[in-house]
């Protein structure tokens, strides 16, 4: 995305960077909306200039109280927020209803480029 192509043509299989969940179970932190649309949100409400607050030779904050900031914790419990991003055996891991919706696309893209290999 960073380097011009449109977000809709990326397909992020295991999550990204750019979107937070909440670390509490999915089951007992659930969003508000009935599709679960909101249990998934962007990582932009994190200001860009923490870089004071980062040791970056141990890349960590250099106080753990920086993540008690609003912005880093669940709107809806107050847990702290974690990178909405697949880990192995992740059984905490949100799909958002875009991740879906790009998957879906890619997987229809690639069954038109198979069918045209394949006549």
């Amino acid at each position: 995305e960073k380097v011009g192509f449109p977000p809709e043509l990326i397909y992020a299989c295991h999550g990204d960077l750019h979107h937070l969940q909440c670390t509490k179970d999915r089951r007992t932190c659930k969003g508000l909306e009935p599709d679960g649309s909101d249990e998934v949100w962007s990582a932009d409400v994190i200001p860009k200039d923490l870089d004071e607050e980062v040791d970056e030779g141990a890349l960590r904050f250099r106080s753990a109280e920086s993540l008690e900031r609003s912005y880093f914790l669940c709107s809806r419990c107050g847990r702290l927020a974690r990178p909405n991003v697949w880990f192995c055996h992740d059984k905490n891991y949100n799909v958002s209803r875009a991740s879906i919706e790009r998957g879906n696309g890619f997987n229809k893209w690639l069954a038109e480029v198979q069918d045209r290999q394949a006549a």
